[in-house]
């Protein structure tokens, strides 16, 4: 079944939004870890803008779309559609590029890691967004 199939049945069955399964195709070692942790991740629920979220338009506007900040609006309107209702995990896949992390596996995982870990500490998008700059170049 193709993606807005999936997506159609899930709004239908009453589901305010949610995302897809992820597939990283040839992301060696960390792409295969995180797509195991990705299921993990989604009973948490937290998952990202790569995994090709999708809302009703009445929930989006409700929660007030996406948030204007530089950094981890994923995040944050994740933590919104939650809050507004069911939402489903679909099998998909979305795929996405490992091209962000070839050849720099450890050092993307650990960047990463920080940036979550920071903001659940309270460090603001916009603070965030000058260390990933920093920590980028």
């Amino acid at each position: 079944m193709d993606a807005a199939a999936q997506i159609s049945d899930a709004l239908k069955a009453g589901h305010v939004g949610g995302n897809f399964r992820l597939r990283y195709p040839g992301g060696g070692p960390l792409g295969r870890w995180l797509e195991l942790l990705a299921p993990v991740y989604r009973r948490l629920p937290r998952y990202y803008g790569d995994s090709g979220i999708f809302v009703r338009k009445d929930a989006y506007e409700a929660c007030g779309g996406f948030p204007w900040v530089p950094i981890m609006e994923d995040v944050i309107f994740v933590r919104r559609i939650e809050a507004a209702g069911r939402t489903a995990y679909l099998p998909g896949p979305m795929v996405s590029a490992s091209r962000r992390w070839r050849g720099r596996e450890w050092r993307t995982l650990l960047l990463w890691s920080f940036m979550q870990t920071a903001f659940a500490l309270g460090v603001t998008p916009w603070r965030l967004a000058d260390l990933y700059r920093s920590a980028k170049e």
